[in-house]
């Protein structure tokens, strides 16, 4: 029988919110973190241990009144404010009185508070009432001197709070969360500790992380008076290097600064990369900004001005493509008028958009163009380009999903069956979509246009290749081309083109049995893509079978920082799999041991190229833009069996582009001659490719060139097929 609809028990209630909440370790650490900040303390002291799910923190706020702490951790209960209009003026970071009461119904949670006007200390074990605190406590006599509970002096005030056995009664989002690596735990840590110190950097905060018999210091006091006489923006990269240690050399960090009516904005950029994008960070009002769309659109910027080439050209290395990537790091700190819809948004105290969206990204944007114009990446000329539509305020816009970009071309009618002559022509670029092993390429063409005069001079150019055909003059209209899988198995090959492109026919469409379509391979692109299946279907079965032939690696210490340290002791064996040995060293570096052969050929003792190489990859992982090959199933009988793509999400972005650069480098290249057969050939081996329609760059393969529609009419369509890899004359 349906039960009728009845008010939740309270303490049901209070634990569904806690899920809602969603109470993790580093999250109860931040919000306990800005809880003393917000009681004014100058010095917090927070000891983790993340294997027992406890920790404690302690601080020398005002404290709490014996009467107060009763109320600690009741839901909606704060000393923050007392109405809405109180927040426009709020300088706290917190104000809704859930915090506590969530972490309280989620872990045994113990405060001893002190105030001035009091002798002794106060102590409560949630939802117990408090007591006056006697020593001996029955904390203090724990058998981890880390976490006792010990007394304040009767000068002093303060507050310490104990958490213990964190989700003991969410036995499954436990489980789930002890899953997450420690280094992103600390990562978290050190990213909260900064947030707090970039709006207070006078506060001393210690966190120690507790292992075993030992206690290390994840982060130090900051001593501000060492900044004396430096400029105020200095601040910033000297927070973020005492935090996150030396990522980035002192002297390679830009101040800057912007006012706008009642907008500041200041901070510090890199003016050299770093291969992790986690140091990227914007606060506005003190409070995180979040938002990944915008932090993309900033990254896309610094990637297509060339920002850090000069650090990939160091290398001895020679390679085709991008076998990691490099970010700036960052810190943008905006002051601004304050909203509540800003500090509503979120129970972590985030900002995903801010009410002065507009303003803000146009300022930012400012500041990050006007940086890479000063260092030189972006010029005058930069700006004024189609990629100005890029980086302009009109931020709200999604930008359109592709997968590859290739060039645009007008369509033109013309009257003609007969193709006179082929010269070259320039076009613009169109996006053209194209789901990752589908079974055709699709080209949303723009309206057509007429053609060029019968007897009208060719456009001329150093690209492309151009139809001099006669005008036929039509009305204007919508074109879309889609070439199928099944289209390019059922062509007809007619010739080779210039040295560089294949000539096909496609057959009859079912929509007009009278009407096919000409269209043009590159020789080169195809090969290539036949080529790099070839390899990355071999390194594939090889890693899941266990038979990738591994060279033993000798003299190979490589250097760490603490935080890369931690990435190759988490990824130690996921980089095993992929036939990468290795040995931590106690110093923060490690000794390689053993790699497989296409690592060794490539990186021919480069120790730099082969750290940024296995950095890419774990920032890969730790970002998920690549999926962990333990966690895929990997049952097949035999190599024919294999389904080798659905691992190429796993493979490592340092192979990927080797075998692309060898791919590219032994294909048929433009000017090599090939007969029909040779050609026949190709486009057979094309067809039984995953990825036809794209070359190991992502470029196409393929593109439409006329659609006949009669003996004496067709419609053509000029491609550069050949792009800008492949320069033609």
């Amino acid at each position: 029988m349906t039960q009728s609809i009845h008010l939740l028990d309270r303490s049901v209630y209070s634990k569904l919110q806690s899920q809602q909440y969603n109470v993790s370790l580093t999250s109860a650490v931040r919000e306990l973190l800005q809880n003393s900040v917000d009681a004014g303390a100058s010095e917090v002291q927070v000891v983790i241990d993340f294997s027992s799910w406890k920790f404690s923190v302690r601080d020398n706020g005002s404290g709490i009144s014996c009467r107060d702490l009763d109320h600690l951790g009741c839901p909606n209960f704060t000393s923050k404010i007392a109405s809405l209009d109180d927040l426009p003026s709020l300088r706290t970071y917190g104000f809704r009185g859930e915090a506590i009461h969530f972490i309280s119904k989620v872990s045994n949670l113990t405060v001893t508070s002190k105030v001035h006007d009091y002798n002794s200390a106060w102590l409560r074990r949630i939802p117990g009432t408090a007591a006056v605190m006697f020593e001996p406590s029955v904390h203090d006599v724990c058998e981890d001197d880390n976490f006792k509970i010990k007394p304040f002096r009767k000068e002093e005030s303060g507050t310490l709070v104990l958490v213990e056995d964190m989700l003991y009664n969410l036995p499954v989002r436990k489980e789930y969360l002890s899953t997450e690596p420690l280094f992103r735990q600390i990562l978290t840590l050190k990213s909260d500790v900064l947030q707090i110190l970039i709006k207070h950097p006078s506060v001393k905060i210690t966190v120690s992380q507790v292992k075993k018999d030992t206690t290390e210091v994840i982060t130090k006091p900051f001593l501000l008076q060492d900044m004396e006489g430096e400029p105020p923006t200095t601040l910033y990269s000297q927070l973020l290097r005492h935090i996150f240690g030396p990522v980035i050399p002192p002297n390679m960090f830009k101040n800057i600064s912007i006012d706008f009516n009642e907008f500041s904005l200041k901070g510090v950029i890199s003016k050299c990369p770093v291969k992790d994008k986690n140091l990227q960070f914007i606060f506005i009002n003190g409070r995180n900004y979040n938002n990944n769309k915008f932090m993309k659109k900033i990254n896309e910027i610094f990637r297509t001005s060339s920002f850090g080439q000069k650090a990939v050209m160091e290398t001895t290395v020679k390679y085709v493509g991008n076998p990691y990537k490099f970010y700036p790091t960052f810190i943008i700190d905006i002051i601004c008028p304050q909203t509540i819809d800003d500090l509503v948004q979120d129970f972590t105290k985030t900002i995903f958009k801010p009410s002065h969206f507009q303003t803000l990204q146009a300022l930012i944007l400012k500041a990050f163009k006007s940086f890479l114009k000063v260092q030189g990446y972006l010029t005058e000329d930069h700006i004024a380009t189609k990629k100005e539509g890029f980086l302009n305020d009109s931020l709200t816009k999604e930008p359109p999903s592709f997968q590859f970009c290739i060039r645009e071309s007008k369509i033109r009618y013309a009257k003609k069956s007969s193709i006179t002559s082929i010269t070259s022509a320039r076009h613009k670029i169109f996006k053209a979509s194209h789901e990752r092993g589908s079974n055709e390429i699709h080209f949303p063409l723009g309206q057509v246009e007429e053609g060029p005069d019968e007897n009208g001079q060719p456009v001329t150019s150093n690209h492309s290749c151009w139809l001099d055909i006669p005008r036929f003059t039509e009305q204007n209209e919508q074109v879309d081309v889609c070439i199928s899988r099944e289209q390019l198995k059922a062509s007809t090959v007619i010739n080779q083109v210039d040295d560089k492109f294949i000539l096909l026919k496609t057959p009859e469409s079912a929509d007009n049995p009278a009407r096919h379509s000409l269209i043009i391979l590159d020789q080169h692109a195809c090969d290539e893509r036949i080529k790099l299946e070839i390899y990355l279907q071999e390194f594939v079965s090889n890693v899941i079978g266990q038979t990738l032939h591994l060279q033993k690696i000798n003299s190979s210490c490589i250097p760490v920082s603490p935080l890369e340290y931690s990435m190759f002791k988490h990824y130690t064996n996921e980089l095993k799999l992929w036939g990468v040995h290795y040995k931590l060293n106690d110093d923060n570096s490690i000794d390689i041991e053993t790699l497989p052969d296409v690592l060794v050929d490539k990186v021919n003792g480069d120790r730099k190229f082969l750290k940024s190489g296995l950095v890419q990859h774990m920032n890969d992982l730790n970002q998920f833009t690549k999926l962990p090959l333990s966690n895929l199933k990997m049952n097949y009988e035999t190599r024919n069996d294999l389904t080798w793509w659905k691992y190429i999400s796993s493979v490592p972005t340092v192979i990927i582009e080797i075998f692309n650069s060898k791919a590219c480098r032994s294909a048929i290249m433009f000017g090599d001659k090939l007969s029909k057969t040779e050609a026949e050939l190709l486009l057979k081996q094309l067809i039984n490719c995953y990825l036809p329609f794209q070359c190991a760059h992502g470029r196409p393969s393929v593109a439409p060139l006329a659609r006949l529609q009669g003996e004496d009419e067709f419609l053509t369509t000029p491609k550069d097929t050949s792009l800008e890899d492949y320069q033609l004359s």
